[in-house]
């Protein structure tokens, strides 16, 4: 299963298991929560560091509160008749801490003009500052984290999805367009999505910019369910001519 559609069946268990709190089923909720556990520890190995953290962290808001909702022993009240002791209340289910890093972290490139290889249908780019990067060949998915102060270029159009993590005042010109695009703690990054327009997902972002040739809709993971929030602003029409002026640059 792809990294996509595991999120997706990911955040459909989560708001299950939310969704039996909330109709006051703790012990449905714990067994919905035991099988998504044990779902993200047999993905661990095809999950990348950050979403091992983002599912780690929303395990354990969910193990609490199941935990909060686990009815109370009765009392203890005295009687001549032996009773056996209560059962100990269940301890909050622990999800498994992320797996270390096989590699250290590779090291900064400054000031530099980066062309992207495409190895198995993936472009993957991290640790740049002020650079300029192109990805010139077709790519199924792409990958961008850990880039401060640089513009990216991808010539062809993405077939699957667009990863943006950790982008800090820079572009990305999405010349052929992207099937989707998922952002996560990014600031200051203006994104351009050619094509026929298509849809973002943002979280824990802020100062975002989103234009293109077609209609691009955001979700806003923190503002759930509002068409424009303080975490994102269309493109001028000048912001919109230098992406396409960036695009078309060789």
């Amino acid at each position: 299963m792809d990294s996509l559609a595991f999120y997706h069946l990911f955040q459909a268990d989560a708001q299950a298991i939310r969704d039996r709190l909330a109709a006051g089923a703790p012990a449905e909720a714990r067994e919905l929560l035991e099988s998504l556990l044990k779902s993200v520890q047999d993905a661990q190995s095809e999950l990348s560091a950050y979403d091992q953290r983002s599912y780690g962290q929303t395990l354990a808001e969910l193990s609490t509160a199941v935990h909060e909702q686990q009815p109370s022993r009765a009392r203890f009240r005295f009687s001549q008749r032996p009773r056996a002791a209560p059962a100990p209340e269940p301890e909050p289910i622990k999800p498994a801490a992320p797996a270390a890093p096989a590699v250290p972290e590779p090291p900064v490139t400054t000031d530099a003009t980066v062309a992207v290889a495409v190895a198995d249908g993936i472009a993957r780019a991290t640790h740049l500052e002020r650079c300029r990067v192109r990805v010139a060949d077709p790519a199924s998915t792409v990958q961008l984290a850990d880039v401060v102060g640089s513009t990216v270029v991808v010539d062809a159009a993405v077939a699957g999805p667009t990863f943006l993590n950790r982008l800090h005042q820079s572009t990305v010109v999405l010349a052929g367009g992207s099937h989707q695009l998922r952002i996560h703690d990014c600031d200051g990054v203006y994104v351009y999505l050619g094509g026929a327009g298509g849809r973002a997902i943002i979280e824990r972002c802020r100062g975002m910019v989103f234009g293109g040739a077609g209609a691009v809709v955001v979700d806003d993971f923190d503002h759930p369910g509002q068409a424009h929030t303080a975490s994102w602003r269309p493109a001028t029409a000048a912001e919109l001519a230098d992406a396409r002026a960036l695009a078309a640059a060789s």
